[in-house]
């Protein structure tokens, strides 16, 4: 099974505001995409946002749903790599009945 987990963050402005983007895209694909593109051009991401449809952020404890975007190259400010998670697998046999949820 392949968990599909944010691999950049891409810092674009829209307007006079920032937003952090999280994508899939590795650092090197966005640099190349961008490297190729004219300035005006359009690049498509597969972006992480949240069920109300605003951009899907680590510590909303939401879970992302993965759309297709077209994000102009001159928004795209800064790209940052994102580490992969780290996950903790819980193989025990209780059943946790009385775990309140």
């Amino acid at each position: 099974m392949e968990i599909k987990y944010p691999r950049a963050e891409m810092l674009i402005v829209l307007g006079e505001k920032n937003y952090a983007v999280y994508t899939d895209a590795t650092l090197n694909e966005i640099s190349r995409d961008k490297q190729q593109a004219s300035r005006n051009d359009d690049l498509e991401f597969k972006i992480a946002k949240r069920k109300n449809g605003s951009f899907w952020y680590p510590t909303c404890g939401d879970p992302i749903i993965w759309t297709t975007a077209l994000i102009n190259k001159r928004v795209i400010k800064t790209i940052l790599e994102v580490p992969e998670p780290k996950v903790k697998l819980d193989y025990s046999t209780d059943d946790y009945n009385d775990v309140p949820f």
